[in-house]
């Protein structure tokens, strides 16, 4: 599956960048199943939670202080430092998708 969402006023070494940013995401789930203890049969059957597979930087731009607007390429190396700062971001996004439990999960 795949979600799309931006992230605006984002501060990175005294400036600031708005970008979107896509991902995909499959659902995971954290338990073991059935297992056995001292005799006693038990089930966990765990959370399901999403999984983010690979995610991307769609379109990054820098606000510079004069208002002037910089669209910041792939290319340039300060597009990989953002991507890299924004991981944080990008998991806590993946972990507000709540999981529909109530039938089976697409693969």
């Amino acid at each position: 599956m795949e979600e799309q969402f931006e992230i605006e006023d984002f501060s990175y070494e005294g400036r600031s960048f708005s970008m979107e940013v896509s991902y995909e995401w499959e659902v995971s789930n954290d338990g073991i199943g059935p297992y056995e203890y001292w005799g006693a049969k038990c089930n966990d059957k765990g959370r399901d939670y999403a999984e983010v597979d690979n995610w991307a930087i769609d379109n990054l731009v820098e606000y510079l202080e004069d208002g002037t607007e910089v669209d910041i390429l792939e290319s340039d190396p300060l597009f990989k430092q953002i991507h890299d700062a924004i991981e944080g971001e990008v998991l806590r996004h993946a972990d507000s998708i709540e999981i529909d439990t109530s039938g089976p999960h697409e693969e």
